[in-house]
């Protein structure tokens, strides 16, 4: 599909039955809010119709759509999604980033006793701390190594990823994803994937060593609802770990209604450091920190701009321009984790 074929599917309109109103926050009540951007398209994925607003609470401070689309509709903007990619449909990799890979799996094998392969353990050991950083945090969400084959849940595990990393690393790990095609690819590699939500799971407390959630809470509903669910799940003393973009971040202040991760319709609510705190304060959660930076800024910048300039944010290249940007802003992310691309906090029950 060419992109300007892309542009015809998502200049359409949502259907306006397949659309909810609020009129108020979705995490706070408050019908206090200010309207941030109108006329927002899908010009990640190009498959979801329709125009968005985006509103910024004046309660809680979070930006959230109204109207969005229905549950029952929202499946149609995940038609294309990138989790619905497997490896072997992926382009060849060049020869340096199989090298990367290499190093990656070596790093990952020493540190976490995975088993991934090819690797080389001597030049991951010579990795600075930066790319360290990316391998911990990006690949593993600071998981403590299990002990006596400890249980692991990823919400919204999309295809999988993530869980085949914590099983080579000894988990014992189960997942659910509302994507069936998510669902499938994560099967197909004999995951524990569940297609639903978290009434496939056991209704009782306290299953669960640790619980991930990795850039889902922005996808879903009802948040505070889905935090509750996993407090619930959490054994006493297990580990929490969830992401998700923040809307108070410097790329969405250096490129506003071009940022990457307004994402619309996909992502309905778009949170703040403090807010999302806050919710997990309430929920019950304790030792609540925010996780080691790693640099993220320079990725994002690279589909942002290609979406100011119009062109397709996932075949972007990198260039001299957002390094040195990407450099400058990382600096400035390292002392104020508030304006880091994404909130990524690290908690106990």
């Amino acid at each position: 599909m060419s992109y300007f074929e892309k542009h015809n599917i998502i200049n359409q309109p949502w259907p306006e039955a397949d659309l909810e109103y609020l009129g108020s926050c979705p995490l706070c009540g408050s019908v206090r809010r200010t309207l941030l951007y109108e006329g927002l398209r899908d010009r990640v994925f190009f498959c979801a119709p329709g125009s968005w607003t985006l509103h910024r609470c004046g309660g809680c401070n979070c930006a959230y759509l109204d109207p969005r689309p229905t549950p029952e509709s929202m499946g149609r903007a995940y038609e294309r999604y990138y989790t619905h990619e497997t490896e072997d449909q992926k382009a060849p990799a060049s020869l340096l980033k199989r090298l990367k890979q290499i190093v990656k799996n070596g790093y990952l094998n020493r540190k976490w006793e995975t088993s991934l392969s090819p690797a080389s353990q001597t030049l991951g050991m010579l990795l600075p701390r930066s790319i360290k950083a990316i391998f911990d945090e990006g690949a593993m969400r600071h998981l403590p190594r299990p002990s006596g084959g400890r249980a692991l849940l990823d919400v919204g595990c999309g295809n999988g990823q993530f869980l085949s990393l914590a099983l080579s690393a000894g988990w014992q790990v189960t997942g659910f994803d509302l994507d069936q095609k998510a669902v499938n690819i994560a099967r197909s590699h004999g995951l524990d994937v569940r297609c639903g939500g978290f009434e496939t799971l056991p209704q009782e407390s306290d299953c669960f060593d640790a619980i991930t959630v990795g850039h889902v809470i922005e996808h879903v509903y009802n948040p505070k609802e889905l935090l509750a669910n996993c407090y619930r799940l959490l054994k006493p003393g297990g580990y929490f770990w969830i992401e998700t973009p923040n809307i108070s971040s410097f790329g969405h202040m250096h490129f506003k209604d071009s940022w990457l991760d307004l994402d619309p319709p996909r992502h309905l609510n778009i949170q703040t450091w403090q807010l999302l705190q806050q919710m997990l304060c309430e929920a019950g959660f304790r030792n609540i920190t925010p996780a080691e930076w790693r640099p993220e800024y320079e990725s994002r910048y690279y589909a942002s701009k290609a979406i100011k300039c119009g062109r397709d944010p996932m075949k972007t290249k990198p260039t001299l321009m957002g390094k040195i940007m990407g450099r400058f802003v990382e600096f400035g992310n390292r002392v104020d984790h508030t304006r880091r691309e994404f909130i990524t906090l690290q908690a106990t029950k």
